[in-house]
């Protein structure tokens, strides 16, 4: 395999500087203060939107929540911005990823005044899907680096099943017949690397796991994700936003880890 020039930083570099929250933000519908509220209400229904902005001269200076409003004028149920809700266009993803642990939305600012929203099912927009399949690809071409340095000479091989490395050489067998110039470690999928570094103490102990159960658990979470990102479908988070923010904080802290065994970078 040849040694590419990747680590966690460049995917920071492009997913922080490049691809940002401007990217996965929706306008935020707004209206007037003195706009009537079955008139907004009908918009909302027909936009299935559950919050509108509240202009005041002009500028949006607040928001309303459909499940507050009845009847009257829409100002009368605007609520002021939070600070803990605001996030600059500008912000990187996993700002976003953040702030949404505790609320339910955020207001995006452009040119310092609110004109976004962003919310929880905008995380399954293509940027967002992007950085994380990236990261996830990125880990396992880490851990097939270290377990070549570590087992030379294909003596990893005794650390997965016999069917699994079947499996294996069949794979190899299949794409030396295509002429494809790889050894047999190279066949090996994630969920065979994933053994391999559970069962080193001192390779779990090198990417800050005393647990075995606590990584196998984590590592398990990121191949689902890893296969509902790569067949195009909804990624789940059944576990809690929090707990799935906390994943994601994890897996950057592992692949620094991983960057930092021998010194390497792929």
């Amino acid at each position: 395999m040849k040694h590419l020039k990747s680590s966690i930083e460049d995917i920071r570099l492009i997913f922080e500087n490049g691809v940002t929250v401007k990217y996965i933000a929706e306008p935020l519908a707004s209206f007037d203060a003195g706009h009537p509220t079955d008139k907004v209400l009908q918009f909302m229904e027909q936009k299935h939107y559950d919050i509108v902005g509240v202009r005041q001269d002009g500028v949006v200076c607040g928001y309303a929540e459909k499940s507050d409003i009845s009847s009257n004028k829409l100002g009368d149920y605007c609520k002021p911005f939070q600070s803990k809700d605001l996030l600059p266009e500008t912000a990187p993803l996993i700002d976003a990823f953040k702030k949404l642990a505790d609320s339910c939305c955020l207001f995006v600012l452009c040119l310092g005044k609110v004109g976004g929203i962003v919310t929880r099912a905008d995380m399954q927009k293509i940027p967002v899907r992007l950085w994380l399949f990236s990261m996830v690809s990125l880990l396992e071409m880490q851990f097939l680096r270290i377990i070549k340095e570590k087992y030379p000479g294909n003596s990893w091989e005794t650390l997965i099943t016999d069917k699994r490395l079947g499996d294996v050489k069949k794979v190899f067998s299949d794409r030396q017949q295509r002429n494809q110039e790889i050894d047999l470690i190279d066949c090996i999928q994630f969920c065979d690397k994933a053994d391999i570094v559970l069962k080193s103490d001192e390779l779990r102990g090198s990417l800050g796991f005393q647990s075995k159960s606590e990584l196998k658990t984590l590592l398990k979470r990121l191949r689902e994700i890893r296969d509902e990102l790569a067949h195009g479908q909804f990624i789940t988070h059944e576990d809690g936003w929090s707990n799935f923010v906390s994943l994601i904080e994890k897996t950057e802290k592992m692949l620094t880890s991983c960057e930092n065994i021998n010194g390497m970078q792929l």
